[in-house]
């Protein structure tokens, strides 16, 4: 299981993509990941990774708490 021991500006970011791209927000990093690979900005494109999956883990924690789990 993942837990969100991140830096605060990661799980920030994950939290605005969230706000304003709902449901596509992991995909919407991981693409922007991607992209920055693609021009040699290995190390943003790792904090984009990471991004994405901080969304990843607040959409399972907030599932877990809706259907009555507690992960």
């Amino acid at each position: 299981m993942r837990t969100l021991s991140k830096e605060p500006q990661v799980i920030r970011a994950a939290r605005e993509l969230m706000e304003v791209y709902g449901s596509q927000a992991a995909a919407v990093a991981d693409k922007r990941a991607s992209h920055l690979d693609e021009y040699g900005e290995k190390a943003t494109a790792t904090t984009w990774r990471e991004i994405a999956d901080a969304v990843r883990t607040i959409e399972t924690k907030s599932l877990s708490r809706r259907s009555g789990r507690y992960a």
